[in-house]
């Protein structure tokens, strides 16, 4: 009988070898499926895979945890909540960046321009347009 663990990917290689791989990342697992030192292996790359993070005051990492942390946030439908968390991975590399640095419409166009060169235009048109650009944090 075959489990399938979540967070890892089966590949099987075109010699018939069978390798095990965390989805977040990226990096192979060496233990053997299905043993007690698989799945430590599993925790200790999602240890790594996740980090608690902390943001400068000001900063859009600081606006999106705390847009996440929001009822409003909770209250969407998992489906908003998947396609927002798509928005912030993309936007991850600037989650240090300051608000401020944020402004006027020729950030906004590049920054949309960039997006739909990379995912096409409703991801643009849904970055641009996202919920999380109108929550005020505390």
């Amino acid at each position: 009988m075959r489990i399938t663990v979540r967070g890892v990917k089966c590949v099987t290689s075109r010699a018939g070898r069978t390798y095990y791989y965390h989805r977040r990342t990226g990096r192979r697992i060496n233990s053997e499926p299905g043993t007690a030192a698989f799945l430590a292996e599993i925790e200790v790359l999602n240890g790594i895979a996740s980090p608690e993070r902390t943001y400068p005051k000001g900063s859009l990492g600081a606006l999106i945890a705390a847009y996440r942390a929001s009822p409003e946030f909770r209250d969407l439908a998992p489906r908003t909540r998947s396609d927002d968390q798509r928005i912030f991975d993309y936007l991850q590399p600037m989650d240090r960046f300051l608000l401020t640095l944020f402004d006027g419409p020729g950030f906004t166009i590049s920054l949309r321009d960039k997006a739909y060169k990379a995912h096409k235009r409703r991801f643009a048109n849904y970055l641009i347009h996202s919920r999380v650009a109108s929550h005020q944090p505390n």
